[in-house]
């Protein structure tokens, strides 16, 4: 009689990659602040420890004195996404100050020679209102449903996949962010000085949000972080590209998977207008989380294919690391990593 392969802990490699990429998001952030003279005002300081604080000391609770792999999931998984969140945010500002020259021209001739440009979309969008002001919405679902997919996972017994999620989300967002320090962008709207009758019929401030901000740290006419100024201004590669990828890929074989990866699609078509990216900025992102995802599947190991239960069944599971059904079945009847999505 054949003996089902040993089901091993969601992923230590995981686990620990997920926490060496906080430190890095970290000390990178300080390298590039120290570099470029940036400061960061002493409430903005507070208020990222105040965000981290509570996550952080449920994952050491449940974690170190009374072990709960789901509980300690979720904080640890929230303390992550917190701490590098903020990391890469001020390292993004940071960065502007070296003012390193602007890739937008390589941008856009890379836009040219894919044969579809940011302003061909935006043209097209601005005569289809209703699927312009929509996709407007749909944009600013990225960043909460990381919040949602984070507890759900945990909840549904499949910490393995939440950890696989998290260091994910720790690399891609500082590999982002890392790349705009050394090649950063201003946007397609401004780069193509994108008319006025056009941006009237795309959402409230598409493309330019982000600017003023940008403008103001690479001027020198910002040089201290605020709380006020916490906004993201990185264009290339775009991270919400990534963000809807990873979500995606992490509902696989949850309930509403299908309603998902079409949610990922229209976040990424938002981008264009709502973000101000160029078409090559999407694939570069797109690019960059299949790089990543491939890695953490590596890492992961084939051990959390094998339980046989669909992911939804994990509710009722037992939650130890070990269990012999906590991880939901992936893959196929030979046992490979069923990566793509």
């Amino acid at each position: 009689m054949a003996v089902a392969p040993k089901i091993s802990e969601p992923s230590s490699c995981l686990v620990k990659g997920a926490w060496i990429g906080c430190f890095v998001a970290v000390a990178a952030s300080a390298v590039v602040a120290a570099v470029s003279r940036t400061s960061v005002t002493p409430d903005t300081l507070a208020y990222s420890a105040g965000l981290v604080a509570i996550p952080a000391a449920i994952y050491l609770v449940y974690s170190r004195l009374r072990p709960d792999p789901v509980i300690a999931a979720v904080g640890g998984s929230l303390a992550l996404t917190a701490v590098v969140s903020l990391a890469v945010t001020i390292m993004g500002l940071a960065a502007l100050r070296l003012h390193m020259p602007l890739i937008d021209p390589a941008l856009a001739r890379a836009d040219a020679a894919i044969g579809l440009t940011s302003p061909d979309v935006l043209a097209w969008l601005a005569r289809h209102k209703t699927i312009s002001d929509a996709l407007g919405q749909i944009y600013l679902t990225a960043g909460p449903l990381i919040f949602i997919i984070i507890p759900l996972l945990a909840f549904t017994r499949q910490t393995w996949r939440l950890w696989e999620f998290s260091f994910v989300f720790t690399a891609t967002v500082t590999l982002t962010v890392l790349t705009s320090v050394f090649f950063p962008a201003i946007g397609a709207v401004i780069h193509y000085n994108i008319g006025r009758e056009i941006l009237a019929q795309l959402p409230p401030g598409a493309g330019r949000l982000y600017v003023p901000t940008f403008e103001a740290f690479r001027s020198g006419a910002l040089q201290t972080i605020d709380i006020h100024h916490l906004e993201g201004v990185v264009t290339f590669p775009s991270f919400h590209a990534i963000m809807a990828l990873m979500i995606a890929h992490a509902w696989r074989g949850l309930p509403g998977a299908t309603l998902v990866k079409v949610w990922a699609a229209l976040v990424i078509v938002s981008a264009i207008p709502v973000g101000g990216h160029y078409v090559i900025d999407l694939i570069a992102g797109g690019a960059l989380w299949g790089v990543v995802a491939v890695i953490a599947s590596r890492m992961r190991g084939t051990a959390a294919d094998a339980a046989g239960l669909p992911a939804w069944r994990m509710i009722a599971a037992p939650s130890s690391f070990g269990s012999a059904t906590g991880p939901a079945r992936l893959g196929g009847a030979d046992g490979k990593s069923d990566f793509p999505l």
